[in-house]
Order: structure tokens, then sequence, then C-alpha cells
């Protein structure tokens, strides 16, 4: 799975240490070896701050999006993981060199994902919707950039949500 979503070594054996910390507390009993693993995948990039979606992980795993969930939700209860919170500023860097934009407009949308973190825009939203929405205010600054479509679709949320994120932050600005 690591290799598929081309992964850090390092990463590959956080995730592996820790299917084994729940091989040994006995949690693999009863539940799908696969959901442990893609569990313990996803727990890892959650620990690290890494936005993996967990739709990204099930596409790689023999299961389902609902049981890499529940993998990760076992590991979280039983071994308690400190899993970091994903922010815009987290998805601004990943969907910025998907998009293959400027570092200079990448800068910029990072300054504004700050911003709309400090000022609250980003409380109950989804951090790939803001990202993505600070990256098309950023592209439009520079008169560069993907359109509205392109964005909402690397960051895997619809048009009128980046649109609705797009409005608020320029009232932001």
């Amino acid at each position: 799975m690591s290799s598929a979503l081309e992964l850090p070594w390092s990463l590959i054996e956080e995730a592996s240490q820790l299917y084994r910390c729940a091989q040994d507390a006995d949690l693999i009993r009863g539940r799908s070896v696969e959901m442990i693993a893609a569990g313990s995948l996803y727990a890892t990039c959650r620990r690290r701050g890494l936005p993996r979606p967990r739709d990204e992980i099930a596409s790689v795993a023999r299961c389902s999006c609902d049981q890499v969930q529940t993998g990760y939700r076992a590991l979280n209860s039983e071994l308690g993981i400190d899993a970091q919170i994903v922010t815009a500023r987290t998805y601004v860097t990943r969907l910025g060199s998907e998009s293959e934009l400027s570092s200079r407009v990448q800068s910029r949308a990072y300054e504004l994902a700050t911003s709309a973190d400090e000022e609250g825009i980003t409380n109950g939203r989804n951090p790939a919707g803001v990202a993505a929405a600070c990256l098309y205010l950023a592209g439009t600054e520079f008169d560069v950039g993907p359109t509205q479509t392109a964005l909402a679709a690397l960051a895997d949320v619809s048009v009128p949500t980046l649109r609705a994120r797009y409005v608020e932050l320029t009232e932001l600005a």
C-alpha cells in the first residue's frame, strides 16, 4: 500500500511498528488484517500531520473507506494514537505541488491559510476546501493558476464549496 502511495521509508517503518503493536495488543483478532494494516498507515499519516484521505488509502488497500476508518478507530481507542490536526496549511503544500503552481503562489496561499486559521474561518470547514480556495485566491492575485474546477477536483471537494471558502477569504483579504 505504501509503495503505491509513494510514501517515505520512515513512514512505512512507523506504520509497520504500529501494526506490530496492534498485533501484540491482540487487536487483529476478529478484524481483517488488511483493515488494521490500512488503519495503521492512515494513523501514521495522521500522526505525522500528512493529509492523506481515507479514500486514497482505501483505493490501494483491499478494504473500503469505512474499514480504514474502523481500523483507525480501533487503533486509536486501544493504543491512544497522538494524531496531529490536519489544517488547511498542510493541504496548501500538497495541493500546490500537485497543481504545479509556482512557489510564489504557494507561499501566498500559505499566508492566506495562516490568516484564515487565525481569524477562525477554518473552524468546522473541510481543510482541503479551504486550502483549494487559498490556492485559487493566490492564483488570481498573480493572474495564474488552475480553474476552480481543477482545484476542487484535486482537493476532492465540490466547486460550490471551494467558491464559498473563496468568498469568505476575499472578505478576509
